[in-house]
């Protein structure tokens, strides 16, 4: 039985469960000893929405496409919008958000995450 395909992931590009230095979501979960999988994951935990938005927002103003912060969430690029919209309200009301979104940005910034990779052609 063939495994499902994502509809929040570009047709063609292969899941063979692996994650590439490409992904600046992987490389800041390393950094900040969050579990990668529970941030790609479906999961609408508070902890893991929280850090989840606050990681997808940061990249963003640094010039990542939310297409491309979709594609390393497994969301659809509607959710990282959402998270963009609703980025004032969530500093101000939700608790520990601006921690997250501070540790995102100290993370992005000193792994140089600054402007998106572009992958090597070969």
């Amino acid at each position: 039985m063939a495994k499902p395909v994502s509809p929040y992931v570009y047709p063609g590009v292969p899941d063979n469960g692996l994650y590439s230095m490409y992904d600046p979501v992987h490389r800041i979960c390393l950094e900040l000893g969050l579990n990668t999988n529970d941030i790609k994951s479906p999961s609408r935990k508070i902890d893991v929405v929280k850090w989840r938005s606050a990681m997808c927002v940061a990249l963003h103003i640094f010039g990542w496409k939310v297409v491309e912060l979709g594609r390393f969430t497994n969301r659809d690029h509607s959710s990282i919008t959402h998270y963009n919209r609703k980025h004032n309200a969530n500093l101000k009301h939700w608790i520990g958000y601006k921690t997250c979104f501070q540790e995102c940005i100290r993370v992005i910034t000193e792994l140089g995450l600054t402007e998106p990779i572009k992958e090597e052609s070969t």
